[in-house]
């Protein structure tokens, strides 16, 4: 048994059905037994909407030898001077729905030619009247169903059978109405499904009678008997729907949730007008879902909860009425996800998540309302505590709904209970089910396409875990939704999300995301002061020498141990993107030359800001190139030299051509320290010859390495500049507008072009040809361009021994000159 604020019963919960009770039924030893009863109650093993087309809406209870049914209660003549003690008793919608048939079938192995016919017979009737005997004062049905090897003939062939039907009616006292013969032949189960509509007909009969009966009850109540009326008023709907009146029965609930208003509510009873309220509210919101009218269920629900959400009682006992008011949101939630299964539509402002979302939040308000509670009562009642220790939630109520096992009007008493029920609720776990919660509510929150919310229950989830003390969950969650609040730039909510996964990852031993949300945690974007910056780059840096962290906290030694573990196993370096992480580093690269020459030497500037208000000691800076037309072909280079400027001017002016002072160039040292604000002009620097001619060099990707050899953390930033979206007011505060950012290099080919001259036409066989004096003589330049490039004022310089020039006659000799070009018809 549970308070009765923070759960509803599981008999409320389902629909009721007619209980049919089977006697005679010996499944543990009999096959013929079991088929007949897996053919009424398990057999079908088929879909639940194929279930409901085929069989009725029966339940089926298996009756042992000797069944104890409930005993009637003497019937009463007035109820004048009647006064109950509660509106609804615990054990009645159980004792209709699991105890109490109202058809019991008794099963007997006799054929009609059986050669003991007498003694089974009378062993029959024997039977018949012990159940008789067990159901007296009570309306239930009582019927007996002959098991058979054979079909029977039809009605009026079978002259034996009907002279023993007749006998044995007679011996039972029974009608032939409440006699029937189950052939058990391969057609059993169209047999069952006949029985199955007769045993129904009388069940509906019995639950019309028991319906009668309480309506005559009911009539016989004065205006006195308020309580009374909304009992009988509920029984009335109960029993509607067994019989699948479900019109009737949501007119008897309305009534009997108008009627709970003439009573006046005060500390003493409102535990149980709430109960009995969300009882009739939770069976008339089913209903309306049930006949097509989902409008009106949403709209009886809020206008429950506005009735009855600031009917608090007891001050000490606040967190059951928000136990009660979470109970009640969650379970209209999960009648809103079965009206929707069933084929109602819902929409982005109206959805169970809504409800899911609200009840945890009633939850996290129990919580509080506990802690409080417990501050105040059992602080002050330590003797009684101890005294009352071992009691139990099921000695606190009575055997009406909402009623606690305390005398009316004693204080003393009234502060026991407060005390147990508040040490009770001290051991429920609130943070459990404020989970599951959640958990639905994102489930519905991302059906219809609700994200942005979503990412809030997300949150919310995250802050549970880390209560409960599940840090690594907790982690698991922040980190998934670090990236959605950076992207959308929420400054305020990400800046709280990145500490408290900076808490998880420290609790949690995670080396990795306290790195990288310690590093992101140093951008002045996150709301701090500095000393607590300061302290966060201490922190870091004992990770980085393999020491644990020291916050402000003393870690616990588990802690301490998780963390000795972790920093011997931990894989190094840990990468962090800077595109991503913003605001802590700005790192730009640019080639110093768009061309050059193979023989020259390539130099690439790095420029790098510490954009944070502490400094940091950057181990070492690398810039990695790669070839436009085979980005497979990569090279890295370190950054070796650097200047130090204290603005942007300043880098402007040495780079400007009319400069003429140029500045001493300082060898770049490991963990060299980073002052805030200051441009670092960093230089890399090789030869061109390396690389390969006639390719384009790009700046894929910028590196720089914070830590020890130990530990340490890669920062990595694109090549790409993007320019701020907005612009400073003056131009010189922005890089790309004081500095030419290059981001590729040409290395220009060296060109050997191949040369072949013919001086003749000589054959194999042929002797040389000779040439007179003063005679001209052609010569044939054969000039092939090995490159896929064009080139231009190609220039062609001979010379000539001196021995053979003849007194300048060699500059008319070849103004007549012929080039020929090879090249191939497929280059440009």
């Amino acid at each position: 048994m549970t308070i009765d604020g923070s759960t509803l019963p599981s008999e409320l919960l389902v629909i009721p059905q007619p209980l049919i009770g089977f006697c005679g039924l010996d499944i543990a030893r009999q096959s013929a037994h079991k088929s007949i009863w897996d053919a009424f109650s398990g057999t079908l093993q088929r879909k639940p909407a194929d279930r409901e087309r085929d069989r009725a809406a029966v339940q089926y209870k298996l009756l042992p030898p000797n069944y104890e049914f409930p005993v009637a209660k003497p019937k009463r003549v007035s109820y004048e001077w009647y006064h109950p003690k509660g509106i609804l008793k615990r054990n009645w919608m159980l004792k209709h729905l699991h105890v109490l048939p109202s058809v019991v079938v008794l099963f007997q192995d006799i054929e009609w030619n059986d050669s003991q016919w007498t003694e089974k017979q009378v062993q029959c009737a024997s039977i018949v009247q012990a159940l008789k005997n067990a159901l007296q004062e009570r309306n239930t049905r009582l019927c007996l169903v002959l098991l058979q090897k054979s079909a029977p003939l039809p009605p009026g062939e079978d002259m034996l059978a009907s002279e023993r039907a007749a006998s044995l009616t007679t011996a039972c006292g029974i009608t032939s109405k409440m006699l029937f013969i189950l052939p058990h032949t391969e057609h059993l189960m169209g047999y069952t499904l006949r029985l199955e509509s007769a045993f129904l007909d009388m069940a509906q009969s019995y639950y019309a009678l028991m319906s009668k009966r309480i309506r005559t009850h009911r009539d016989q109540l004065s205006a006195a008997h308020t309580t009374l009326k909304i009992r009988h008023q509920f029984k009335l709907g109960f029993v509607a729907e067994m019989r699948q009146d479900f019109t009737t029965a949501q007119k008897h609930y309305f009534q009997a949730y108008a009627n709970l208003d003439e009573i006046r509510i005060n500390d003493g009873n409102c535990m149980e007008i709430k109960t009995i309220a969300g009882f009739l509210n939770y069976k008339m919101c089913r209903l309306m879902f049930k006949l097509k009218t989902p409008r009106d269920s949403i709209n009886q629900f809020i206008v429950h909860i506005e009735k009855y959400k600031s009917r608090v009682g007891f001050k000490d006992l606040a967190f059951e009425h928000h136990a009660w008011l979470s109970t009640q949101h969650s379970v209209f939630a999960e009648l809103f996800c079965e009206a929707i299964k069933n084929g109602l539509p819902a929409l982005q402002i109206q959805h169970p998540g809504i409800y899911y979302q609200k009840a945890a939040e009633y939850v996290i308000k129990r919580r509080e309302a506990a802690q409080q509670a417990s501050l105040e009562l059992l602080s002050s009642n330590l003797n009684t505590s101890d005294a009352s220790s071992g009691q139990t939630q099921s000695n606190l109520y009575t055997e009406f709904f909402g009623i606690r096992a305390v005398k009316t009007g004693d204080p003393v008493a009234e502060q026991q209970v407060n005390v147990q029920l508040c040490e009770l609720e001290r051991n429920y776990n609130h943070s459990s089910a404020i989970i599951a919660l959640l958990s639905q509510a994102m489930a519905q929150f991302k059906i219809y396409k609700c994200l942005r919310f979503r990412k809030k229950l997300a949150i919310d989830m995250a802050e549970e875990y880390l209560l409960s003390g599940d840090h690594a969950k907790a982690l698991t969650l922040y980190s998934l939704m670090l990236p959605d609040y950076r992207e959308e730039k929420w400054s305020t909510i990400f800046s709280d999300v990145l500490l408290k996964t900076l808490r998880c990852a420290l609790l949690s031993a995670s080396v990795a995301d306290y790195i990288a949300c310690s590093i992101e945690a140093l951008s002045l974007r996150h709301h701090g002061e500095q000393k607590e910056r300061v302290l966060l780059l201490e922190n870091l840096w004992q990770v980085f020498q393999s020491v644990p962290p020291m916050p402000q906290a003393q870690l616990t030694p588990e802690i301490q141990a998780l963390w000795n573990n972790a920093l011997t196993s931990v894989k190094s370096p840990i990468q962090i993107d800077l595109d991503k992480v913003r605001d802590v580093l700005e790192l730009c690269a640019t080639f110093q030359q768009v061309q050059l020459n193979n023989n020259e030497v390539l130099q690439l500037h790095l420029i790098v800001r510490v954009l944070t208000d502490v400094p940091l000691r950057i181990r070492s800076f690398h810039v990695l190139l790669a070839d436009a037309n085979s980005p497979q072909n990569s090279y890295k280079l370190e950054a070796l030299k650097y200047l130090c400027f204290p603005n942007l001017l300043q880098l402007r002016q040495q780079q400007s051509p009319e400069q003429s002072e140029q500045l001493e160039l300082k060898t770049y040292e490991k963990n060299m320290r980073l002052e805030p604000g200051c441009y670092y002009q960093l230089l890399c620097s090789t030869e061109a010859h390396q690389f390969n001619e006639n390719t384009q060099l790009r700046i894929v990707r910028l590196e720089a390495h914070m830590g020890t050899d130990q530990i340490g953390a890669l920062l990595i930033s694109s090549a790409n500049y993007t320019r701020q979206p907005f612009r400073h007011h003056t131009r010189c505060r922005d890089l790309d507008d004081n500095v030419t950012i290059n981001p590729i290099c040409y290395i220009a080919p060296t060109f050997h072009l191949s040369t072949q001259t013919n001086l003749g036409h000589v054959m194999n066989d042929a002797p040389a040809t000779t040439m007179m004096v003063n005679e001209y003589y052609p010569v044939v330049t054969t000039i092939s361009n090995p490159y896929n490039v064009y080139l231009q004022n190609v220039g062609v310089h001979i010379s000539v021994p001196v021995e053979l020039r003849n007194s300048g006659k060699w500059s008319a000799l070849f103004t007549k000159l012929c080039f020929r070009i090879a090249s191939n018809s497929n280059r440009n």
